[in-house]
C-alpha cells in the first residue's frame, strides 16, 4: 500500500510541468491576441517564473500591465527561458531573430516549449 503515495506523487509533478507549459502556451497566445486586437505591440516577460502580458500605447509611451500570471509558484516547477522578453508586432508577429526555449521542470519531469522567430509555438 505505501507504494502507491510515490508514484501519484511522481504523476502529480509530471502532471504539473505539463500545466506549466501549457500556461505558457496560454500566455503566449493571449500575447499575440494582444497585439493584434490593439494594433500595437505587446510583449510577454518571462522573469523568474512569472508571466507578465505588457502593451505600450504607441502615443503616450505608457505601459500597462495586461496579465501576469507566476507560474514557477503555481505549478511549483522551475523556469528557464532563453530569453526574458517576446516581443510580438501588430500583426502579432514576432520580432525575435531567433527561437526562443524555455525549460519547465521540477524533479520529475523536464519539458521545453520552443517558440519560433516570427511567434508561432513550435511541436
Amino acid at each position: 500500500a505505501g507504494l502507491g503515495f510515490p508514484r501519484i506523487s511522481q504523476a502529480l509533478r509530471k502532471e504539473n510541468v505539463r500545466g506549466a507549459a501549457a500556461a505558457i502556451g496560454a500566455m503566449h497566445g493571449r500575447t499575440r491576441a494582444i497585439a493584434i486586437n490593439r494594433g500595437r505591440e505587446a510583449k510577454l516577460v518571462l522573469t523568474d517564473g512569472n508571466l507578465k502580458i505588457i502593451s505600450t500605447n504607441p502615443v503616450t509611451g505608457a505601459t500597462v500591465v495586461v496579465a501576469s500570471q507566476n507560474i514557477a509558484s503555481q505549478f511549483n516547477v522551475t523556469v528557464t527561458p532563453s530569453r526574458d522578453t517576446l516581443k510580438f508586432d501588430a500583426r502579432g508577429l514576432g520580432e525575435e531573430t531567433s527561437t526562443t526555449t524555455v525549460v519547465v521542470s521540477n524533479s520529475a519531469a523536464s519539458r521545453t516549449v520552443s517558440i519560433s522567430s516570427i511567434g508561432r509555438i513550435l511541436d
